[in-house]
């Protein structure tokens, strides 16, 4: 048996509804960033541009 993954430390703060929402936003931030980064390597003639 595997262990489970880590989980992000925000994960911790999550106490309500209101904390998860705050967190989904968060994560979905941290996505738009790395999609926009991985355009950006894109752009610059990177072949195989890496996410987080």
């Amino acid at each position: 048996m595997t262990a489970p993954p880590e989980l992000p430390p925000d994960v911790a703060r999550v106490h309500d509804v209101h904390d998860f929402a705050a967190y989904l936003e968060t994560m979905a931030d941290d996505f738009d960033a790395d999609r926009a980064d991985v355009e950006r390597q894109i752009r610059e003639g990177k072949r195989f541009a890496e996410g987080r």
